[in-house]
């Protein structure tokens, strides 16, 4: 069992120790954000970048794409050209957040992932990886939002002070602070960073009026 700022992690199933006012996240994604699959793609002829089973070419075979998606394969991926500016970032930042990895790899790969970031040593936060529950979703943001949304910010029991979403997806970056922004009207700010820029920059991304008032309610109340 091991603890992540206030939260005990049992397996895969997160409990709330003690229940503060606000709780604050990083969400940190693995491919092309701190893994660099570009070389594992072109040993298969995969045309890259690919966030999700949905998004491979018709003519590929599920035996394509499970070679591609082998555990020996991922494991032979070099790491990216920012994933040690993002692993300091990380490490800074890990006392005050509570940190999860997320991925849209298929579920077999949750302990090739696990060895993976061992062995290129980044820090040993828990890993959230799409499981059969997520087999009906078809893109990156949808997997991606049902793991934040699922299994983080409904069970967080606390109000969200700060969430930083690291990707490199602009559709990741570019839609889920809207959306997480209108479902979860008490997160106070979001922020992402383009794991694949030529400089790593912390981008606050602006919410609506009516969520700036209900922050305002919340705010006076508490």
């Amino acid at each position: 069992m091991a603890n992540n700022n206030g939260f005990h992690i049992d397996m895969d199933v997160i409990y709330p120790k003690n229940l503060r006012s606000f709780c604050s996240f990083i969400i940190c994604d693995i491919d092309g954000t701190l893994a660099d699959p570009t070389q594992r793609a072109a040993r298969h002829n995969v045309p890259w970048p690919v966030h999700n089973l949905d998004e491979f070419p018709e003519s590929f075979t599920e035996e394509d794409i499970r070679k591609f998606l082998s555990p020996q394969e991922v494991l032979k991926d070099p790491i990216t050209k920012n994933a040690n500016e993002i692993k300091c970032y990380l490490f800074s930042l890990y006392e005050n957040m509570i940190t999860f990895y997320i991925t849209c790899r298929p579920p077999y790969l949750k302990e090739t992932t696990r060895k993976w970031l061992r062995r290129n040593h980044f820090p040993r936060f828990d890993l959230l990886i799409r499981d059969d529950t997520e087999e009906n979703l078809n893109t990156s943001v949808d997997v991606k939002l049902h793991l934040i949304c699922n299994k983080i910010l409904k069970i967080s029991g606390c109000y969200i002070d700060r969430l930083y979403l690291i990707d490199d997806d602009d559709n990741i970056l570019n839609k889920i602070p809207d959306i997480l922004y209108q479902q979860y009207p008490d997160i106070n700010t979001i922020y992402t960073i383009d794991a694949k820029s030529d400089k790593i920059e912390v981008k606050l991304i602006p919410f609506y009026d009516e969520h700036y008032e209900y922050l305002k309610l919340i705010n006076k109340n508490s």
